[in-house]
């Protein structure tokens, strides 16, 4: 009955907007977008994202990740069920938005302050990003509650999900509890949390997280951004830093230098205990006025992985300008 019930929901949401847009033909068309990604020397990746509005109160999100390196393809659909492991739903979720209040149930990303996290899986680089980031399973279900500023540069929310720990969502009765600070000052973009999540019932079997993401943009060519990961666990402690430096070269040109530094990795993530990594992408954007095809470049060093190079292809094809030509 609870698979029936979760398959059930995950389709309500998934199908609300093509039968909203049936019902109402004046309303928003939704923005579909399929992403292709092949990196050598692994396996394709492919995505699709739909979002869009259903009315003037309802907003939706959905990201399904068809096609993988890591898990393996058959892995994304055998973990349908899992909370504790990548399948091929990264996120469904439906938002009531009122004023200047927003309230979002369905599946998310825990709300922790890292732009990293933040960022689309597509386009980020594994190689170049953190413990955390390569093992932290952030999409589960839950609901949350957002308050943005009349002025729309700060926003604070709430947020209450099934715990990754948990085998499959709510199983083990795991939770995991965010709070977060979202700020857009200009040249200054901030996401600072403080998460709790359960891995256990017992004494201390929890992980308390403060995360710290910050963005600066130097000039109209530079942008420069710092990622803190505090973690407290069982009397222990990791420190989880990212730094990068984002350069736009022209039009066409981007390289991203991107390093970090762990230690004392939180044992129930799987990361290690010690980290340092640096390296560079240089990223091409052939298309003009657009970055939908984007190819690059990657090479970087890892003190446990030792050097690591790739190059690949990511295309995002959007099949509603496609079709509303």
């Amino acid at each position: 009955m609870k698979r029936f019930l979760s398959l059930l929901a995950v389709c309500a949401i998934c199908c609300t907007p093509v039968f909203a847009q049936e019902a109402d033909p004046e309303g928003n068309v939704p923005q579909v977008s399929v992403i292709g990604r092949f990196d050598y020397p692994v396996i394709p990746y492919l995505y699709t994202l739909v979002e869009g509005n259903l009315g003037d109160l309802f907003s939706y999100s959905i990201s399904n990740h068809w096609v993988s390196d890591e898990p393996t393809t058959p892995e994304l659909y055998q973990n349908t069920w899992r909370a504790d492991v990548l399948n091929w739903c990264d996120w469904a979720n439906v938002s009531l938005n009122l004023g200047n209040w927003s309230f979002t149930v369905g599946k998310d990303n825990i709300a922790i302050g890292s732009f990293e996290i933040d960022q689309y899986d597509w386009d980020s680089y594994w190689e170049i990003n953190s413990s955390f980031w390569n093992n932290a399973q952030v999409y589960q279900w839950g609901g949350k509650l957002t308050y943005t500023t009349p002025s729309e540069a700060t926003a604070f929310t709430l947020q209450a999900t099934s715990s990754p720990f948990n085998y499959k969502p709510f199983d083990s009765k795991l939770m995991s509890y965010a709070a977060m600070w979202t700020g857009d000052y200009g040249i200054y973009r901030s996401l600072w949390s403080l998460n709790y999540m359960q891995y256990g019932f017992g004494k201390g079997e929890n992980i308390k997280m403060f995360a710290s993401g910050n963005q600066l943009d130097v000039t109209d060519w530079l942008t420069l951004g710092a990622d803190y990961i505090l973690g407290l666990y069982e009397g222990a402690s990791s420190h989880t830093f990212a730094f990068s430096a984002d350069f736009f070269l022209s039009d066409h040109f981007e390289l991203l230098a991107k390093g970090g530094c762990e230690a004392g990795g939180m044992e129930a993530f799987e990361m290690p205990y010690e980290r340092l990594y640096a390296g560079a992408a240089l990223q091409y954007y052939p298309l003009a006025d657009s970055q939908d095809l984007r190819l690059h470049a990657l090479a970087c060093y890892d003190s446990i992985e030792g050097p690591l190079f790739s190059g690949g292809i990511t295309y995002n094809f959007n099949l509603t300008k496609l079709f509303t030509r």
